[in-house]
């Protein structure tokens, strides 16, 4: 019997020591992982209940003309996102939208001119697109079955409204995504698109990549941003005018301090003493892989220790 229960002690701790390494190891060489943030809102029509798709461009006269999306960083990301939907038509429309969801985010509110506007969950009765700038390459990136909220607006003749909704959701690590690509849907330029992230100082170091991103974090460029230090937080936000959204998401990595001096002395160590800075790098790596075939190779033991004392039982 306390044979069983050291034999199971041995093999829980061979587990608990790999799944350490494992995790240690993905730690370092996958640094930045976060939830991605709602899409666009799309318009929507289910052509009295027999077509359910994204609403053809010249089947309405409103197009989502500007839109800020607000995240505030601390224990969950607190988006909050305005958008504003113009008619160029005379005449009053009513048009419904979805605004679909990788995954649920938690206190949901909609609001439309400061007064409460109702909304219900659906599952989105379409794939929907996120990657219109890859249909040039024959490469489409869809989205299947996600959750969206759908709600119905009617715009007056030659005015526009403003759509505010306020979630929370969890993130990780120092990285936060917001999808665009969803806004192909409106066959319109949008005037303006402001994204402002809110990052307490005590949690950021200097922004690494911030700007538009075809793949999750595989940013394409990094636009001029502007930088604000206020009440406690680094306010770091980016304008696109009259913009053609070519990639499916906007993008922000970010250090922390901690990361920050230690990239800057790497950046210097490699400046002024190049060689040595590939060969600490290297060496590193070159330990990791030392500790981790230790580790393989003691788990490989104990198990044919293990094996060797079942035989030797059984005789």
């Amino acid at each position: 019997m306390n044979d069983n229960h050291s034999l199971f002690g041995r093999k829980k701790q061979i587990m608990l020591t790999n799944s350490m390494v494992l995790l240690f190891l993905f730690s370092i060489f996958h640094p930045v992982f976060s939830d991605i943030s709602l899409a666009n809102p799309v318009p929507y029509s289910d052509d009295d209940g027999n077509n359910f798709g994204p609403l053809p461009y010249e089947n309405t006269s409103v197009y989502l003309q500007s839109e800020i999306i607000d995240v505030t960083i601390a224990k969950k990301a607190y988006v909050e996102a305005s958008y504003t939907f113009a008619n160029d038509n005379f005449t009053s429309t009513t048009l419904s939208i979805l605004l679909p969801f990788y995954s649920r985010p938690s206190n949901l509110e909609l609001y439309m001119n400061q007064s409460v506007l109702s909304y219900s969950w659906v599952v989105c009765p379409f794939d929907i697109e996120i990657s219109p700038e890859n249909r040039d390459t024959g490469y489409q990136n869809w989205a299947k079955s996600l959750d969206a909220i759908f709600f119905t607006i009617t715009i007056p003749g030659n005015e526009s409204m403003t759509i505010i909704t306020k979630y929370k959701r969890n993130y990780r690590s120092t990285s936060f995504s917001y999808l665009v690509g969803t806004s192909v849907y409106w066959h319109h330029n949008i005037e303006s698109a402001t994204f402002i992230f809110r990052i307490p100082e005590d949690e950021y170091g200097y922004v690494e990549a911030f700007g538009e991103d075809y793949k999750h974090y595989g940013i394409t460029e990094n636009r001029e941003f502007e930088t604000e230090h206020k009440g406690g937080y680094v306010i770091v936000s980016i304008t696109y005018e009259n913009w053609t959204f070519r990639n499916k998401a906007i993008s922000i990595l970010w250090t922390k301090p901690s990361e920050k001096s230690f990239k800057e002395s790497l950046y210097n160590l490699a400046v002024d003493r190049p060689v040595f800075a590939v060969v600490s790098c290297g060496s590193s790596l070159i330990v990791l892989l030392i500790i981790l075939s230790i580790v393989l190779y003691n788990r490989d033991r104990k198990k044919e220790k293990m094996i060797q004392h079942k035989d030797e039982s059984r005789k």
